[in-house]
């Protein structure tokens, strides 16, 4: 503006100047002297022409100015869409971000709750991605996330939305349909993804998607509940094998486990660091004649919660989480620590042991997840443990599960060498639930193998488990290792074991869990089996 105002000032002032100079040349006795009248008419014309030429001058610079002020506006409109653009996409993938695709489901949640409409919200995840990004780096990830999301697009609807809402993850939104044409959808989805090839460099990459779908209605129209519902079906549908599609409903068994979990997550930590956790122990009992009978009992400690009401959680409920979300470790450090603690601080009570002998005559079984197993952090610190103790490392038995040893193989056996050096044993947990068992055992220096309950549970029936059985326990024997049957609840059971030459038995016929802190003798270790039926 100060540009238009400088030179039309400047220019009324030069006018202004010779409209008094020419009304003094007019006006003068003495002008006729130099001037005649035809030069001052021609003079005059001078602030007339001036005048005409402010006036261009000044409607070009007032047209420019407003050429200029339409270009500000236009860009400041443009800075602000792109702006916007920006808030509500994903700059990658060129997809609705995570916000906006919320703000969506929440309109058609509001929709459905003044019309009754229905619409259907899926959730799907890349399996392979993660191989992508390993083998050839984060652009060729995200080159493949970039194809991929035009590549998914094709196949929705054009009222349907398509949303990046995290790393490998996309949302689908699909207005007005049912859970069963939101299946549909889903399985030509899967279908065009199965035939999608990535090319990268020469390599080339086949990709899978694991789906779930969740429906939204009157009874379903909270966008946390439903964006949950189909997380976890497509959780269900990657433990299914992956590249599979699933649906749930917020009604669903499955649904209600998954908000028990999330209770739990928040729960399991604050109960650690409260030391809310609490030891059971089991005893593990000999049945067999062709072991040297000992004076001492065995016990396999057991790991419980107090919620903050104090009842008492099972195991069933926080393990599964705990190994889930990575807290396993955090359990495995809790346990180790207080099971020693507990030893050291009782091993010279007489009464833990029904010979009257200190209790470090006792052998304890501790469970170890495949978390612990694998990571050399935790063998530094359980090391730690026992130096700072002065408990017997005989006393303890670590138990690990195949999946423990399924993890990392090379870890597990540098895990058991470094605590058996130490003079600890160990016990490969679960045995027999898995089609590798025996080439597992093979490469394990274990002292007891623990059959899995779940063929324990079906001896009575006769079947093939029992051939299983024997065949473990032979392979065992072959091994120099002892074997324990979990899971023992009746005579039958007991007697058919025994006749098949297991060496250890454990269950409530046995023995009933009972706390660390109160642990009592139940028979003595020698009885004869027949009367553990009476030892509940």
């Amino acid at each position: 503006m100060h540009g238009i105002k400088r030179p039309r000032s400047i220019g009324f002032g030069v006018l202004i100047v010779l409209m008094g100079v020419q009304a003094w040349l007019v006006h003068s006795p003495h002008t006729a002297d130099f001037f005649s009248r035809a030069a001052l008419l021609e003079l005059s014309l001078v602030p007339i022409l001036l005048a005409i030429w402010i006036a261009i001058r000044a409607t070009r610079s007032t047209q420019t100015y407003i050429r200029a002020l339409q270009a500000e506006a236009k860009r400041s409109e443009q800075a602000a869409t792109r702006l916007k653009w920006h808030a509500t996409h994903d700059s990658l993938t060129r997809l609705i971000n995570r916000h906006e695709f919320k703000e969506r489901v929440q309109r058609l949640c509001q929709q459905t709750t003044l019309d009754g409409s229905v619409h259907a919200l899926m959730v799907l995840d890349l399996d392979q991605f993660k191989t992508v990004n390993d083998s050839c780096g984060h652009h060729a990830g995200d080159m493949l996330l970039r194809q991929l999301a035009q590549y998914l697009k094709k196949n929705l609807r054009a009222s349907d939305t398509l949303a990046r809402i995290g790393g490998d993850e996309f949302g689908a939104l699909l207005p007005m349909a049912s859970t069963q044409e939101a299946q549909r959808v889903a399985q030509v989805i899967r279908q065009e993804v199965n035939e999608f090839r990535f090319y990268w460099r020469g390599q080339i990459f086949e990709i899978g998607v694991s789906i779930g779908i969740a429906s939204i209605n009157r009874e379903q129209n909270n966008y946390h509940e439903i964006l949950n519902t189909a997380d976890r079906a497509c959780y269900l549908a990657k433990d299914a094998g992956r590249n599979q599609i699933r649906a749930l409903n917020a009604c669903s068994k499955l649904v209600e486990q998954s908000r028990s979990d999330a209770h739990c997550l928040q729960e399991l930590p604050r109960a650690i660091r409260e030391n809310r956790l609490e030891l059971h122990a089991q005893e593990i009992r000999c049945v067999s004649d062709a072991v040297e009978k000992e004076p001492h009992r065995h016990y396999e400690l057991l790991v419980r919660m107090r919620s903050l009401a104090g009842e008492l959680v099972e195991p069933s409920r926080f393990i599964p989480v705990a190994e889930s979300y990575g807290l396993a470790m955090e359990i495995d450090r809790w346990v180790v620590r207080s099971a020693l603690q507990w030893l050291d601080e009782n091993r010279c009570r007489g009464h833990h042991c029904p010979q009257s002998e200190a209790s470090s005559t006792c052998e304890f079984s501790i469970n170890l997840s495949g978390q612990s197993v694998s990571n050399p952090q935790f063998l530094r610190e359980v090391l730690e443990m026992f130096d700072n103790s002065s408990v017997d490392p005989h006393q303890v038995t670590f138990e690990i599960t195949e999946t423990a040893v399924v993890s990392n193989l090379e870890l597990a056996q540098d895990f058991i060498l470094q605590l058996k050096s130490l003079g600890c044993r160990f016990s490969l947990d679960d045995f027999g639930s898995g089609m590798s068992s025996f080439g597992y055992l093979q490469d394990l220096d274990v002292d007891y193998v623990k059959i899995d309950g779940s063929l324990v549970k079906k001896v009575a029936k006769g079947g093939l488990e029992n051939a299983m059985i024997d065949a473990i326990i032979h392979v065992a024997r072959h091994k120099h290792a002892r074997t324990v049957a979990e899971f023992v609840e009746d005579d039958l059971t007991i007697n058919w074991l025994r006749s098949a030459g297991i060496d250890f038995i454990q269950g409530f016929i046995v023995h009933r869990p009972t706390p660390l802190t109160s642990l009592q003798p139940c028979v003595a270790a020698n009885e004869e089996v027949t009367q553990l039926s009476f030892a509940m």
